[in-house]
């Protein structure tokens, strides 16, 4: 096979690099909309030019987004020009191997290294804005299938072609506004904001869960807002359904219900909310969206409301940093013991660090709570392996003895979404946060770099090239994988002894290293596989190195891909922080696996069922955060120029709904904004009331009879 483009280095591992050439500048076919919404739509917006990267945007994002020329010029002299990746000067963590051995590579011809065309005509795409250009089109044509089949409903079942309702919100709809506005598809952006005008409503009655709207919908149209430079219509949207979502705040904590009910102001202000189980990815994820638009409002309530759940846990029970799961909303207490950043918890630890950013590092709460969590993470959920090739790191669980405080590792179980682990840590470090305690832990951007390897080759080794939804590693040494330096030393201890007992065995045939399961096989009955003894011998011989290896390979326990983002989410932000093509390199071919096998002929990608079957067997669901999140992040990927969406200047929202850090251009020129329109409001408040006033005494003086007028006019001279 062919390892390297022409004109290349001819070494087998070396990576192209992006091309100034910017490709084809092609969007895809204008989309016809049902008639009775392109009646009433308005005409397409003008294509601006960015005067920054000259890459297609739409017209209010030049002044909000990226900025002026002028505001540009200004902080070229007031400061020195920030570097476009921070650590790009550290030592690539890893390479392209001179032969892909893998899974994918052996059943699809996706082969990392491999710039020949390939079956799916994408692997000799190498220019970073053609890639680029191939993502436009794939959320274009996402936004066709659900344009097509579901328009105003939640979600599209892609390959039935009808419709999923949720909520009724138009959730795809309002997920996938910022994401068309980046990308530049403005025909799509007309109709996505011609609906959210028009037709979106929070109807009294309505019955919501408070995460799921609060990030998707609220988030949506605050990012819509700035990066529409001020749209009006969203900030109003917005205001209408975070004032319905305050009544889920009346509990005796104050931490939020799961669920909301819309209702009138008067009645959501009177109505006490039963204390439920809930868990701490749903309380606990909200004070970025709503510290947002409290901010923008100037309504303290509702920041506070955004604040109150991290005064709750700063006073509840904490082991090592870290939380259980299950709370209560009476006074936080633990329901469920299970120790994970996982489902169920994931966006709350993420919300530890993002508040601190969003807020421009003023609120110091949130950050201590991170901290905290982050060493008990380290200690107790990270698990650092290798398998056989390369090594890497990734996050599992744990539960807690509450009685003795006592956390115990439960099993070794590996989800996806724990992935957006690895672009949390970088994030951090970006923002000069450490979460070290020893001199011999990873920094911050080596972890997120190890949990990146780990998460892609979810991906490198599926037939399919579509990663398992979760899998279960098997430590070779038996048990359970060790997190710390020193119970890896002793497990890397055991491995030797283990090696020595069977080298008798050194020529016996290699089992499988990955066991297919069904899905819902328990890790208990996830036989572990077999290496030979060399190898065995091999990684025990690197017992005595620092860290010590440990060996591993993992089992299937979900076979399912939901086109989640957290993988390529923690690539987007290795490449920011490092320029590393490698991370480009990876994403690109996650990429191709995703074109070739989810996208539907008629319009959509679907999710997949198997993803060790060849073509995978596909489920008929396309999920709003394909377009929100999973598109947006590989977009982003490919993007070359700097100053679009800078993360020191904006942060992502659990949903990637862009916010602008308090204090950054963005953010300032909106307050600014909105300061003129509420001195203009106030002006035209009090030429009203002169003009009444005017009529009134107006009307007031025709009643004096005509001697009387006379007398006061003399008067008056």
């Amino acid at each position: 096979m062919s390892s390297s483009i022409p004109g290349s280095d001819s070494s087998p591992s070396s990576i192209p690099t992006s091309s100034s050439s910017s490709g084809s500048s092609v969007s895809g076919p204008v989309l016809p909309v049902e008639q009775h919404i392109a009646a009433a739509a308005p005409a397409p917006v003008p294509v601006l030019l960015n005067p920054i990267s000259s890459r297609r945007m739409h017209p209010r994002m030049s002044h909000l987004s990226w900025g002026h020329k002028h505001k540009q010029q200004q902080q070229q002299q007031q400061a020195p020009e920030k570097p476009a990746h921070p650590f790009s000067s550290m030592p690539p963590m890893y390479s392209l191997p001179p032969h892909d051995d893998s899974q994918r590579c052996q059943h699809t011809g996706i082969c990392d290294g491999d710039y020949s065309c390939g079956p799916d005509g994408l692997g000799c795409v190498t220019s970073a804005k053609q890639r680029q250009e191939h993502v436009r089109k794939a959320i274009s044509w996402s936004w066709e299938g659900y344009r097509k089949y579901a328009w105003g409903s939640d979600e599209v079942d892609v390959i039935n072609h009808t419709p999923k309702a949720w909520f009724n919100l138009g959730l795809t709809i309002v997920d996938s506004l910022d994401t068309l506005i980046i990308a530049g598809l403005n025909e799509e952006y007309q109709q996505a904001r011609h609906w959210v005008a028009n037709q979106l409503e929070f109807k009294d009655g309505s019955k919501v869960q408070f995460f799921e709207v609060n990030i998707r919908i609220l988030g949506g149209l605050l990012s819509a807002y700035y990066l529409s430079g001020g749209d009006d219509m969203y900030l109003q949207k917005a205001e209408m359904l975070a004032d319905r979502l305050m009544v889920s705040f009346n509990t005796t904590s104050g931490m939020p219900s799961p669920f909301a009910t819309f209702g009138n102001a008067a009645a959501r202000a009177a109505t006490p909310i039963t204390d439920v189980k809930t868990n701490v990815a749903e309380a606990g994820t909200l004070s970025m969206e709503f510290t947002t638009i409290g901010r923008l409002l100037g309504r303290q309530d509702m920041s506070d409301a955004g604040m109150r759940f991290w005064q709750v846990l700063a006073g509840s029970r904490n082991f090592s940093g870290l939380y259980c799961m299950g709370l209560h909303t009476k006074d936080a207490s633990c329901t469920d013991p299970k120790m994970t950043i996982g489902s169920a918890a994931d966006s709350m630890y993420e919300y530890m660090l993002k508040q601190w950013v969003l807020s421009g590092g003023t609120q110091q709460l949130p950050l201590a709570l991170y901290n905290s969590s982050m060493q008990g993470v380290r200690k107790h959920l990270v698990r650092h392996i290798w398998d056989g090739n390369v090594e890497m790191s990734f996050v599992s669980e744990a539960t807690i003895s509450q009685a003795s405080g006592v956390i115990n590792p439960t099993n070794d179980r590996f989800e996806h979404l724990t992935c957006f682990a690895g672009g949390m840590f970088v994030l951090g470090k970006l923002h000069n946060i450490s979460t070290t305690t020893a001199p011999e832990d990873f920094d911050d951007i080596t972890l997120g770099a190890r949990i990146g390897r780990a998460c892609y080759e979810l991906y490198h080794q599926a037939p399919s090239g579509l990663a398992p939804d979760s899998v279960h590693y098997n430590n070779k040494a038996g048990g359970n994988l060790p997190s710390s330096v020193s119970q890896r030393r002793s497990a890397a201890r055991k491995l030797a002894a283990t090696a020595a007992a069977t080298a008798t065995a050194a020529s016996a045939p290699a089992a499988s290293t990955r066991q297919l399961l069904a899905d819902t096989a328990p890790a208990s009955q996830a036989a572990p596989s077999t290496q030979p003894a060399s190898a065995l011998a091999a990684a025990a011989a690197a017992s005595n190195s620092t860290p010590p290896r440990i060996i591993a390979s993992w089992n299937q326990l979900s076979k399912a891909d939901f086109l989640r983002p957290e993988a390529i989410e923690t690539l987007f932000y290795l490449w920011r922080a490092s320029g590393d093509q490698i991370y480009r390199e990876w994403g690109w071919n996650m990429f191709r696996a995703f074109e070739r096998y989810c996208r539907v002929e008629s319009g959509g990608y679907a999710t997949v069922a198997d993803v060790n079957l060849v073509p995978p067997k596909l489920a008929p669901k396309m999920e709003s955060f394909w377009l929100a999140e999973t598109l947006k992040y590989f977009y982003l990927l490919f993007e070359d120029d700097p100053a679009l969406l800078p993360l020191d200047q904006w942060v992502f929202n659990t949903e990637a709904h862009p916010l602008p850090v308090w204090g950054s251009p963005a953010d300032v020129q909106a307050m600014q904004q909105l300061k003129q329109r509420q001195q203009a409001a106030a002006l035209e408040k009090q030429r009203l009331e002169a003009n009444q006033a005017a009529s009134q005494e107006g009307q007031h003086a025709s009643s004096v009879p005509p001697l009387q007028q006379a007398v006061q006019i003399r008067r008056a001279l």
